[in-house]
């Protein structure tokens, strides 16, 4: 890369001229772009993809092919597309990058199993079978805990929560688990009974 001149006359009728300068420059050809990655989730909503370049030229091979604008990824079913993306600076194009965007499966909801317990009772924090957990109160937006609750048993009654699991950042549908706190009963009735020795005696009700 450099600049270097050159001078060029011309000659007629054994007259030469004066001299014209020609200045003959050489570019470096820029790096190729900066990119990262990218992965959504299936259905997830996606943007164009992005490059840290200058006239960023977007291609669908590795080489060759038609440059194009930056392209969205489609998510509509899961796997891996590679894209590639090169520069251009003072007309001189970079060699490309490649990203590739993965779209990943959203995870079936967690597998739960209803609890019961009775007023008083000590309870146990909640359980489901999945990764990466998120227990909520509700059964859509709320704030997702990390950590599984644990039941409350003062009162009698009915809790629903809804728990999810999580796995490549894709969250899934969410499992209802409803925790049922029995009141416990009254003691029952009775009556005291009296025999006499041998006497037959009878079922104690």
């Amino acid at each position: 890369a450099g600049i270097t001149d050159y001078w060029v006359s011309q000659t007629a009728n054994s007259c030469e001229s004066a001299r014209s300068k020609l200045t003959v420059t050489v570019y470096v050809i820029p790096a190729a772009p900066i990119v990262s990655n990218v992965a959504y989730c299936v259905g997830e909503s996606a943007s164009a993809l992005t490059a840290t370049g200058i006239s960023l030229k977007w291609y669908s091979v590795a080489t060759g092919g038609t440059a194009n604008t930056a392209p969205t990824p489609s998510t509509s079913m899961t796997g891996t597309t590679d894209y590639w993306v090169s520069q251009t600076t003072n007309g001189c194009e970079s060699s490309r990058s490649k990203i590739t965007a993965t779209v990943y499966a959203i995870p079936s909801a967690p597998t739960v199993s209803n609890v019961a317990y009775c007023v008083g009772e000590t309870a146990s924090a909640l359980m489901a079978t999945g990764t990466s957990l998120k227990w909520y109160t509700t059964a859509t937006g709320g704030t997702a805990m990390t950590t599984a609750p644990i039941p409350s048993t003062n009162t009698a009654g009915t809790t629903d929560y809804w728990v999810s699991q999580t796995a490549n950042s894709c969250e899934s549908a969410r499992s209802k688990l409803t925790v049922t706190v029995y009141a416990i009963p009254a003691a029952p009735i009775v009556s005291n009974v009296a025999y006499c020795v041998g006497e037959s005696a009878s079922v104690l009700m």
